[in-house]
């Protein structure tokens, strides 16, 4: 259903699950349908279950995605480009529009190119699931002949307002345009619609355990945001003749990847954020996999702690005392101490914030 491209999540990849009814820990090889809602421990999106004859069973995480065309030149990808120039050229007849014309100087073809009001545009359909490094490739190459560029991504259907997960590039093109992605379909084929990925949550239901020190616990609860499905956060549909300006965005860093946003001339909306700005959830969900990714890259041996999962060490409260205590006594903390800022970025639990903050 999903590529791991898609998901960008690894939180099933050592065969567990957490059960909806009682947030109990479950094992793909004890997993049957008597066990009813199960969730990614990780991102808290849904999950079923596989039984395998050719390969290992597994758990696989379900989200409803956009619906997207992938073939090279399919004809929504047509449809879409020829109906925005034909609506460009009655708006600009002395704009020179055309689809697929060739640009000499940086030996390029974007889908459609022309200019409003002696500005040049080109305006790119993403017809496939490329990738990040492309996107920046082609972008680089319009900015440095001073081409403004607006990327535009086509959908069969309606993106909707229930909860989905967006593609690693809708998530790209979301970052590069300020928090909003682009999207386009049939049903009003003059506009094209401005999303914010916001929050989604899901709520960790109550459950009541005993620890093997025969502690009572609880757990549960609260609603909890999950770290990759979003909500739809609509802007006002744009005319594509007349609710834009132009803006230079400089290079900057993908969040903390080794990937950056390029230079760009940008095909911007004259409106306003709509939505909640210190709503950071595509940020928090790189930030982690940065987290993860330090996970690997140290080996982690401090008391109880041998070989844990390092996100999980530093959501436990007393693991982050002892290691404020006893961090000078080890050479080995220069990965750590990164994971510490990268998870002070991520954390909104009050107490486990404060604590972390100490560390620092």
């Amino acid at each position: 259903m999903e590529n791991n491209k898609d998901v960008y999540c690894n939180g099933l990849q050592d065969g567990f699950a957490k059960r909806q009814s009682d947030n109990a820990t479950i094992s793909i090889h004890i997993a049957s349908k008597e066990d009813g809602e199960l969730y990614c421990p990780k991102c808290y999106s849904s999950v079923h279950f596989r039984r395998c004859t050719d390969k290992v069973d597994h758990f696989y995480h379900i989200a409803r995605q956009s619906d997207m065309e992938f073939s090279r030149e399919s004809a929504l990808h047509k449809k879409c480009k020829n109906i925005l120039c034909d609506i460009l050229k009655k708006a600009y007849p002395n704009g020179k529009w055309e689809t697929e014309r060739k640009i000499n100087s940086i030996n390029s073809i974007p889908d459609i190119s022309g200019r409003i009001n002696g500005q040049r545009l080109v305006i790119e359909i993403q017809k496939s699931s490329i990738t990040p490094k492309t996107i920046i490739e082609r972008t680089e190459k319009y900015t440095s002949a001073r081409l403004t560029v607006l990327w535009i991504v086509p959908l069969l259907n309606p993106l909707g307002k229930e909860n989905f997960r967006p593609r690693m590039i809708e998530r790209f093109f979301h970052e590069m345009y300020g928090g909003k992605c682009f999207y386009w379909d049939d049903t009003n084929p003059s506009f094209i619609y401005p999303v914010h990925y916001s929050r989604a949550f899901r709520y960790i239901e109550t459950s009541e355990f005993y620890d093997e020190d025969g502690q009572h616990q609880e757990f549960g609860g609260y609603n909890k945001a999950y770290k990759t499905i979003k909500v739809p956060n609509y802007g006002k549909a744009l005319s594509i003749t007349n609710n834009f300006e132009i803006e230079y965005i400089d290079s900057q860093r993908y969040f903390n990847t080794e990937t950056f946003l390029p230079k760009a001339y940008i095909y911007k909306p004259v409106q306003s954020p709509w939505w909640d700005v210190s709503d950071n959830s595509i940020s928090d969900s790189l930030l982690e996999d940065r987290l993860h990714q330090l996970n690997k890259e140290v080996l982690i041996k401090f008391g109880k702690y041998k070989l844990s999962n390092l996100f999980d060490m530093l959501g436990d409260l007393s693991y982050c005392q002892w290691f404020k205590e006893n961090i000078k006594a080890d050479e080995r903390n220069k990965k750590i101490i990164e994971a510490i800022s990268v998870f002070q970025k991520l954390s909104t639990e009050s107490e486990l914030y404060k604590e972390v903050l100490k560390i620092r």
